[in-house]
């Protein structure tokens, strides 16, 4: 399974996988996990998507990671 970076949603907010960041799928650290992206250290991995209306932030968010 390749990584998924089609937003399934109405929006189109599809992501750019830059410089190819690597699937992960086996090892993850959460058993809900089937998948993962594996960006490597002091690299220029990223996703991007394209500025849109409907990726701005109008109230408070809260962000949370693992790291």
């Amino acid at each position: 399974m390749a990584l998924y970076l089609e937003d399934i949603t109405a929006n189109n907010n599809d992501l750019t996988n830059v410089n190819t960041a690597t699937e992960v799928t086996t090892s993850l650290p959460f058993a809900e996990s089937t998948i993962a992206a594996d960006l490597a250290k002091a690299s220029s991995q990223y996703f991007t998507a394209a500025d849109s209306a409907s990726l701005s932030m109008t109230s408070a968010f809260t962000v949370e990671l693992w790291v």
